[in-house]
């Protein structure tokens, strides 16, 4: 478990550029992946360049935090639909141990806290 310090830096992290790109073009968060004392935030854009400004104002006035940006090519989305069929076969899997029906839910965080909205099937 990371220290108290080490999430407040990560949430403030976090929160910077979920904030900036959350009504951009530029960038598109796909998937936000957390375990083996990392955490890692996956987006897809079509211009490294401008991404990269982008995120860097996004964290205008911020500390400098410990992280390693990697670019690569991906233009038909391989590495996402990698992740949505591990997710979905592991999810699949655990409800078929269960024997329990499927439920739709969204999670979100806004400005009133933590949201969920749900829906059995």
């Amino acid at each position: 478990m990371p220290n108290d310090e080490d999430k407040k830096n990560t949430n403030s992290f976090e929160e910077a550029i979920e904030k900036g790109f959350e009504n951009s073009d530029i960038g598109v968060q796909v998937a936000c992946l957390t375990g083996n004392h990392l955490k890692e935030w996956r987006y897809y854009t079509v211009d490294v360049e401008a991404f990269l400004d982008a995120f860097n104002a996004c964290l205008a006035g911020h500390p400098a935090y410990p992280i390693q940006l990697r670019t690569y090519t991906d233009p038909d989305w391989n590495t996402l639909s990698e992740l949505q069929q591990k997710a979905q076969n592991r999810f699949i899997e655990n409800v078929r141990r269960r024997q329990r029906p499927l439920a739709g839910l969204c999670a979100r965080r806004g400005q009133h806290g933590l949201r969920a909205y749900g829906r059995a099937n």
